[in-house]
């Protein structure tokens, strides 16, 4: 930038917009602080990423930011504003060990999983258990057609995605799953059968 000039700024929104997607959601507010003209970017960027409570002073300011970014963003987009993609990655940051993080944790993803199109859940900790995010796993989304959960445990007799005719690929890694049945719908208009993979 020798020239004075700043090139990124004048891309357009969708290249900015897919830039930040590659970074935490913490990072893509800070862009704000930019130039004028990054002061909104944010507030439509179509993929958040969460990365944890690692490198905040503390797991409360991380609740904190997320339950502040979720409410902005539901408040100014509208309820029907989906997002491409979200992930939430609690791989060995200590978070989901508090008291309080699974609660944290459990409502944002209810929250998220009807307004994202792809949703990732990752939450590995070290000589941890699967973590018992689901205890009641009956999500309802039009938007959501890909669910990846790593390490999450489901503890539930009944497990119910028929409440989103999209989804189209389920994903579980590592994960401890005890159920007596497992309901998914399919897509009536399509020759694709959702993708199940444990």
């Amino acid at each position: 930038m020798a020239s004075g000039v700043d090139r990124i700024s004048a891309l357009p929104d969708d290249v900015l917009h897919h830039v930040l997607g590659f970074l935490p959601a913490q990072e893509v507010v800070r862009t704000c602080v930019l130039a004028r003209r990054w002061r909104g970017v944010w507030r439509s960027v179509p993929a958040l990423r969460f990365t944890g409570a690692e490198g905040w002073d503390s797991a409360d300011r991380f609740a904190q930011f997320v339950d502040q970014l979720l409410l902005h963003l539901w408040c100014a987009g509208g309820v029907n504003a989906p997002l491409d993609t979200c992930d939430f990655d609690f791989d060995s940051d200590g978070f989901m060990l508090l008291p309080t993080g699974e609660q944290h944790a459990s409502r944002w993803i209810r929250e998220v999983v009807s307004r994202v199109r792809a949703l990732w859940i990752r939450v590995v900790e070290d000589f941890m258990e699967p973590s018992p995010l689901f205890d009641d796993l009956h999500p309802v989304s039009q938007h959501i057609t890909r669910l990846e959960l790593v390490g999450v445990g489901v503890n539930d007799k009944v497990v119910d995605f028929s409440g989103c005719p999209a989804l189209v690929q389920l994903n579980m890694e590592d994960c401890d799953v005890f159920l007596q049945q497992i309901f998914v719908s399919i897509l009536e208009a399509s020759a694709h059968r959702p993708l199940l993979r444990f």
